[in-house]
């Protein structure tokens, strides 16, 4: 009952998989909302844990420094393939793995920028510690350099998260190195002054290459880490005692974030731990690990400590906007790290303690339970991930397989019973074949991720289905709701086949925000001649829905109803650009287009419809035959194209168009062979050759028909036209 009453939500989970596999309630549960991923991670803490114990055996034997030059050797390592890939101008890891998830053009087999920026961050003051503690001047450069060209890798993998802890890691030697120098036996300024010469370095690195890059990405990003940090930790207060389960981050978080973006990590370590270990262990584990990275410093203070100290601080910082500690390579480096720093070395250690075997006790146990582990569900984790499940039952649902379907579904739901995706896939094959049992699952679905809108759609198609079509408006307003602006494409479905069906639609979805905005996306969705169409937009005419006004005066003018098109419009919204082109269309097939040039006059320039606005404005002015105004509108079109041939060149093609109807063919050829200079693909070629036929100029539309002959294919339509027009010579 104790264990119940603290892991109510994971009991109930379980029975409620257990209900929708027809199963007997379990007698007994992991303490985990996902203990197929608990038991990934425990696979992986062992390992963790071999390299911490690997390290401490080091240590005792006396070679603390060893395992922290392993650890630099490791960063420097990363960030050696890291420059050669960026040198190689690769854009594949090995020149197999093209990332998919990362913007950096620095690869590396840590293909996450940020995870990469914060592995190299830890190394540098690794590397600096090494580099002052070495005795001979050759060794004591080679190890700065190595620092300095990790410091430069850190920034030039682009990530604030990586700046920020590179920073922190060489303020805390710089720190440490202060503390030293005041107390017996300090080494003056020369410590501090070879950590200032090393980030002068790194800052002159990266001032060369990568300013530009790391400035847009301080720039341009947020704080919405530190939002979703603190809804980790919120979740990390409702289990305060065992968590929801090591690796069940996601599952349980999915439940109250997240309708577009699924979160596997809360982006920091402390609300990631909190969350899945709970706040007991968590505590515990900090202060222990504080206490004991403390005790180390009281001790012998070298300067390769000091500096393995200050890469703990680094990648600790850096870890609370990202999770690269969560990755199994980090963590066991990260691990072997804070083994060297706390285990005590037989120099240091009393005789006695020198005698004990626990250091080789406890690695020895490490290493056992680690094999263990990997003998006994190594082979299977990969299969058992929520990925890895997901992926096969969705090639399963492609290939009607329901008989493996159903099999992999139970394995799933068993190892993840609070895991939405497979209760959703399983409802929406159940619903496919018209099993009863899918709205079950559906609703199981809603239960697990009431933020998510597929399984509302998913409901919304079964009640069509079946005929309940008031209902099934409704789910699909429950799916707007969630999926702002997606929900129309089933009713507009629906009311292509079924128009009677509108006022249902309309009465379902009300007159509020979200029905508004889903009557809007369903008119959009169908033909405008569709009476359903009309029927909705007549309704969001009465609720002033801007869309609705543009599509009724779009109708009324296909009909040359210009007066009953303007009055639609007389007293909408003009704020957004749209209302004054409009107007001025109307106005233009109206046969007014003085008019509709003054309206366009207003239009704010930075507006987003300027560009449309001055392009309808050279145009009704070329109508009304002022073709000076045409003309100073179109340089003002090639100024707000400023730097872009095409661009440019577009609008010659567009004022080409506009002197030929004016009668000017010599400006509009003019106008045609500049857009070509520009930029050879805008046709103004092809504009200047059927031009110049046209008016008789056989010999220059000749010319231009053979230039694009030359390149296009054999017997294309130019070819022809060269050959049309030399006949004619």
């Amino acid at each position: 009952a104790g264990i119940e009453r603290l892991v109510d939500s994971v009991v109930e989970m379980a029975e409620l998989a257990a209900e929708l596999l027809g199963d007997d309630p379990p007698g007994w549960v992991a303490v985990s909302m996902s203990p197929g991923n608990t038991l990934g991670a425990e696979v992986s803490h062992a390992g963790v844990a071999a390299a911490f114990f690997a390290a401490a055996i080091l240590v005792g034997l006396g070679h603390r420094r060893r395992v922290f030059q392993m650890v630099g050797a490791s960063t420097l390592a990363m960030a050696a393939v890291a420059a050669s890939h960026l040198a190689a101008g690769a854009d594949r890891v090995f020149g197999l793995y093209e990332p998919v998830y990362t913007a950096s053009s620095l690869l590396a087999p840590l293909v996450n920028q940020n995870h990469l920026s914060g592995f190299l961050s830890m190394g540098v003051p690794i590397l600096l510690g090494l580099g002052i503690d070495a005795e001979d001047a050759r060794v004591r450069a080679g190890w700065l350099a190595a620092a300095a060209a990790v410091g430069a890798c850190t920034l030039l993998a682009v990530s604030r998260g990586g700046a920020a802890s590179l920073l922190v890691g060489l303020l805390c030697l710089g720190s440490l190195a202060l503390v030293r120098r005041r107390r017996p036996g300090g080494r003056g300024h020369t410590p501090l002054l070879l950590v200032a010469a090393t980030a002068a370095t790194v800052a002159g690195a990266w001032l060369y290459m990568g300013i530009d890059a790391l400035y847009e990405n301080f720039e341009h990003s947020d704080f919405s880490k530190l939002t979703l940090a603190a809804q980790g930790l919120d979740l990390a207060l409702d289990h305060p005692f065992i968590g929801v389960g090591r690796g069940a981050f996601s599952a349980a978080f999915v439940s109250r974030q997240g309708s577009h973006v699924r979160f596997e990590h809360p982006e920091n370590f402390l609300a990631q731990w909190g969350s899945e270990w709970g706040l007991v262990v968590t505590t515990l584990l900090l202060v222990v690990t504080s206490v004991a990275v403390l005790r180390a410093l009281k001790g012998k203070r070298s300067f390769a400590r000091f500096g393995a100290v200050a890469g703990l601080a680094a990648i600790a910082s850096h870890d609370l906007v990202d999770f690269a500690m969560e990755m199994p390579g980090v963590a066991v480096v990260v691990a072997a790290l804070v083994g060297g720093i706390v285990a005590p070395s037989r120099r240091s250690a009393s005789p006695t303690a020198t005698r004990r075997p626990g250091h080789w006790l406890n690695a020895a146990v490490a290493s056992a339970v680690a094999f263990v582990l990997v003998a006994a569900f190594g082979w299977s984790l990969d299969a058992n991930r929520v990925f890895g499940l997901r992926g096969e039952l969705e090639r399963q649902m492609v290939a009607r397989d329901a008989e493996a379907f159903q099999g992999t579904l139970r394995a799933a739901v068993r190892l993840h019973p609070a895991e939405p995706t497979f209760v959703l896939l399983g409802g929406a094959e159940a619903a496919r074949r018209g099993d009863p049992r899918a709205l079950m699952w559906l609703n199981t679905a809603m239960l697990l991720a009431p933020n998510w809108p597929a399984q509302h759609y998913e409901v919304a198609r079964w009640l069509a289905a079946h005929g309940h079509l008031a209902q099934s408006f409704l789910e699909v307003r429950e799916a707007e709701e969630r999926d702002h602006g997606g929900a129309g494409a089933l009713p507009c479905a629906i009311l292509r086949r079924q128009p009677n069906a509108v006022g249902a639609l309309i009465r379902s979805a009300g007159t509020d925000e979200v029905g508004l905005r889903l009557l809007d996306g369903v008119s959009r969705c169908l033909p405008s001649d569709n009476t359903a169409a009309t029927t909705i937009d007549a309704a969001l005419v009465r609720e002033d829905v801007l869309g609705a006004r543009l599509r009724t005066s779009l109708r009324a003018l296909s009909e040359r109803e210009f007066d009953a098109a303007l009055a639609v419009l007389a007293d909408a919204d003009e704020s957004d650009g749209q209302v004054p082109l409009y107007r001025a269309r109307i106005l233009r097939a109206a046969g007014d287009p003085d008019q509709a040039s003054a309206i366009l006059e207003d239009v704010d320039e930075s507006g987003p419809y300027a560009e449309q606005a001055l392009e309808l404005r050279a145009e009704c002015l070329a109508d009304a035959g002022r073709a000076e105004a045409m003309r100073e509108t179109c340089d003002g079109l090639r100024r707000r194209a400023a730097g872009s041939a095409s661009g440019v060149a577009r609008v010659w093609i567009l004022q080409g168009g506009l002197e030929h109807r004016l009668g000017n063919v010599g400006l509009a050829m003019q106008a045609y062979s500049r857009a070509h200079r520009l930029d050879h693909g805008s046709g103004g070629l092809l504009q200047a050759a059927q031009l110049a036929e046209q008016v008789g100029d056989l010999a220059r539309s000749h010319a231009a028909y053979a230039e694009l002959c030359a390149e296009s294919e054999p017997g294309s339509a130019v070819c022809a036209a060269r050959d049309r027009v030399r006949e004619r010579t």
